[in-house]
């Protein structure tokens, strides 16, 4: 009999516990369930923001791409017209360069066949006697000029004269003038002052001399 009131006790004392543990777990449950909840709820809005975002960034990423995509088809399309353009440039310029080439070609054979012209009037007009030394060679030298050197010397006459200006008076090209030039220079009939600038030329005492003998 005491035996069986042993347990009973026991039993009684394992059912108050059980119902004071049961009834601290549905307390602590009821009052951090709402907190749980809201745990829960921050954390599925979290998540939806951040897949919020990372929509937004694929979408702009998606747009940034077609945008370089086309940018790379229009710097390929203007490279490809550059191309095409530069090649014209280039067929035109050498267009440009023999047509530069033939005008000088056609300027020198036609001072060449001034100057045969020149040279056959000189053997006609020789008398048969014989000149003096320094007549000689002073109509020499004067056949010896081209039509455009004469030109030139007569136009240095006015005053001094930059190439440029030169080049307009004597309507030749840039080469051509320069040849020009260089020729009258070493044949003493003009000098080259350079500390101007543009430089300019003048005529010298014998280029007056020999306009003055022509």
């Amino acid at each position: 009999m005491l035996f069986h009131s042993v347990l009973a006790l026991e039993d009684i004392v394992i059912v108050t516990i059980a119902s004071i543990t049961l009834f601290i777990s549905v307390t602590a449950l009821a009052l951090y369930l709402p907190k749980i909840r809201k745990i829960v709820k921050e954390q599925k809005d979290a998540s939806e923001i951040i897949k919020g975002v990372i929509s937004e960034l694929h979408d702009r990423l998606v747009q940034q791409d077609q945008k370089i995509l086309d940018q790379q088809i229009r710097l390929d399309v203007i490279e490809l017209k550059l191309g095409q353009l530069t090649k014209v440039l280039g067929k035109e310029e050498k267009e440009v360069t023999k047509a530069r080439e033939v005008s000088d070609t056609a300027s020198i054979l036609e001072e060449v066949r001034n100057l045969l012209r020149s040279l056959g009037k000189a053997e006609v007009k020789l008398p048969g006697k014989i000149q003096r030394k320094e007549e000689f060679k002073k109509a020499e030298v004067l056949e010896g000029l081209s039509p455009t050197e004469g030109s030139v010397l007569k136009l240095l006459m006015e005053g001094v004269q930059t190439p440029k200006q030169i080049q307009q008076r004597i309507d030749k090209s840039r080469e051509h003038t320069a040849r020009l030039m260089k020729r009258l220079f070493e044949l003493g009939y003009v000098t080259r002052e350079e500390k101007k600038k543009p430089y300019v030329y003048e005529i010298t005492e014998k280029g007056k001399a020999l306009l003055r003998a022509e």
